[in-house]
């Protein structure tokens, strides 16, 4: 998750926290886990908070299909201070299920998905595809106009996107040795809710394929110009601690920021330099690879998720 510190400043040493789907990145501070994936198969190198202990064990492991409507989640209401879910409703067949069992166990919670932008990318992945090959979902929050609350929507993503160009975000510059980065402000959606999260399905747009989502993100887009790509600055976030409030709100659209920014990678905090380090040495290892020798002529098996992150983290070394 691009927010884990911002969303690690929120909770309180005795909150109760519950991570849903985070086994391929568990959340640290997590005292629970629930997820399809047993607790010995978790992504233990792969989290953003490598120096804080694993808050949860075996025991708060939770091994369940979190789609599956026919099993609540074992928890009572209301019996979790923070819910965590990170990147995982996007790849699963029923996010709603999962949606009204973290708002029934939890008092308030962090979501996050990749953005409209990130799915609408070509070549992202890979070539001729757009965003990520094994996500189900386009999910953007909207403001409902009948009730005027926000609400995540989600749009089935198909595949006519890797076919018509109309639909698609490129990148002006991208040639083959330049990954179209986008500017983290919008490659993924944020979002905290507190009490209760509105969800729905575009039906509508699936039923009459006329693509409305997928123009008007390209629309918007074509409006943002260049201040979609990324930029060569660290990533920062312009806040370390956030108002409550009720009902879902984008975490970009606070107004109030506090006067000292909280980097992602927080070098002050637990983004160390020994830590940045390790994470250096485990990409190296496990992928292979070596820094500043990593582009896409040269090793097109790597995910490109995999070379940002291995570049941001050299850059912040330095």
């Amino acid at each position: 998750m691009y927010y884990v510190h911002a969303i690690h400043n929120l909770i309180k040493p005795g909150d109760k926290v519950l991570d849903v789907g985070g086994a391929y990145q568990p959340f640290r501070r997590a005292d629970y886990v629930i997820d399809i994936t047993p607790y010995e198969e978790r992504h233990v190198d792969n989290s953003l908070l490598l120096k804080l202990p694993e808050h949860f064990s075996k025991k708060t492991w939770i091994e369940q299909d979190i789609c599956d409507e026919t099993k609540p989640f074992p928890f009572k209401d209301k019996e979790f201070d923070f819910v965590v879910c990170g990147h995982t409703l996007e790849d699963i067949r029923n996010p709603f299920h999962a949606i009204r069992e973290m708002q029934r166990i939890g008092k308030r919670g962090f979501i996050e998905t990749p953005s409209r932008f990130y799915e609408q990318l070509y070549g992202l992945e890979y070539e001729n595809l757009c965003g990520a090959s094994h996500h189900r979902w386009l999910i953007d929050l909207k403001v409902n106009p009948k009730t005027g609350i926000n609400e995540l929507v989600f749009t089935f993503k198909n595949q006519i996107l890797n076919i018509r160009e109309d639909l698609q975000i490129r990148k002006p510059f991208l040639n083959k040795n330049c990954f179209p980065y986008l500017n983290t402000n919008f490659e993924v959606l944020g979002v905290l809710w507190q009490d209760e999260i509105a969800a729905k399905e575009d039906v509508k747009e699936s039923i009459n394929s006329n693509y409305f989502f997928m123009k008007e993100t390209v629309a918007l887009q074509k409006k943002l110009g260049k201040e979609l790509w990324n930029q060569t600055e660290p990533i920062i976030v312009k806040f370390k601690d956030l108002p409550y409030f009720k009902g879902a709100k984008n975490i970009l659209d606070f107004k109030k920021f506090a006067e000292k920014k909280l980097s992602i990678y927080d070098l002050n905090r637990s983004r160390t330099k020994e830590i940045l380090a390790y994470e250096e040495e485990i990409l190296k290892r496990a992928y292979g690879i070596n820094y500043p020798a990593v582009n896409q002529s040269q090793n097109r098996s790597l995910s490109t998720k995999i070379i940002r992150r291995l570049k941001k983290i050299m850059g912040l070394k330095r």
